[in-house]
């Protein structure tokens, strides 16, 4: 059997990118479930009254250390004009997916 497609490109096979799919799939429920499992035994996931708008703050203070300060500023626009009036109140454990989906 030919290795190679008439264009020369090597083929690759199908079942080493399901097989590396399915490991980061399996990584993620990993994670899921040991939070879920630390949820249940009453393990602190975070202080109760963290607000998105602290987290964000926080980010915009610390997690862009390595970044422009044009893309600071531009993030600190986008955040201050979009994320924090409609998000920053909630707190950031009982922020779900389900919970932005409807609003």
């Amino acid at each position: 059997m030919d290795r190679h497609r008439d264009c020369g490109v090597r083929r690759t096979r199908q079942a080493d990118r399901q097989n590396r799919i399915r490991s980061y799939q399996d990584r993620g429920q990993a994670q899921f479930a040991r939070a879920a499992r630390d949820r249940e035994d009453g393990l602190s996931l975070g202080r109760d009254g963290y607000t998105v708008r602290q987290a964000v703050e926080d980010w915009l203070a610390y997690g862009l250390a390595r970044q422009g300060t044009a893309t600071v500023e531009k993030y600190r626009i986008f955040c201050g004009k979009h994320v924090i009036p409609f998000l920053g109140a909630q707190k950031l454990r009982d922020l779900t997916a389900a919970r932005l989906m409807r609003g």
